[in-house]
């Protein structure tokens, strides 16, 4: 992740975060505190039980629905549980932030089963690919005007050198003709 100045993460690396890391880092985090420190830290920040516990598995629905999405095969029971985890992410947001409005993302998460039912798991239609082609034609375009500058800038140069010479032979002639011999 690192400072802003290195860019943002493309679809691929945001998987791997929700699938790896945020998990990882969970888990360690709930180990790492007992009941004791668990319970002050809650305090402090301002975070009752129910809405801590609340975000816990609303996060964990998130992951989930990533973790079936990102699978290299999608069976009719992944795709219901998928649905599931979605919706009770999208419910559980209403509860925890009631003033948010609905993300079209969130919304077309409402969609992704009958995807999943009609192409297959994401690898077949996913986005990562689409990314790639994105970043090979940005290759090719900037290789094209690269080009097209340089052939430009080669045309031109033969243009001044024609005018030049142009130039040159119909004023002055004879000493064009002298400095040759």
């Amino acid at each position: 992740m690192g400072p802003p100045y290195h860019g943002s993460l493309n679809a691929a690396e945001w998987a791997l975060l929700y699938k790896v890391f945020i998990p990882l880092l969970m888990l360690s985090q709930q180990m790492s505190l007992d009941e004791h420190k668990y319970a002050n830290t809650q305090r402090k920040v301002g975070l009752s039980e129910e809405i801590a516990n609340e975000l816990t598995k609303n996060k964990f629905h998130s992951i989930s629905a990533i973790k079936i999405a990102t699978n290299s095969t999608v069976s009719m029971d992944d795709v219901t549980a998928f649905a599931e985890h979605c919706k009770n992410f999208c419910l559980s947001n209403q509860h925890l932030f009631p003033k948010q409005k609905i993300k079209p993302n969130n919304h077309f998460s409402d969609h992704i089963p009958k995807v999943f039912q009609r192409l297959g798991p994401v690898q077949a239609s996913s986005t990562w690919g689409y990314e790639c082609l994105i970043g090979i034609f940005h290759q090719g375009e900037s290789r094209v005007n690269r080009w097209q500058l340089t052939s430009r800038q080669a045309s031109v140069k033969q243009d001044e050198s024609r005018s030049h010479i142009k130039q040159t032979s119909s004023t002055r002639p004879t000493l064009f003709l002298q400095q040759i011999l």
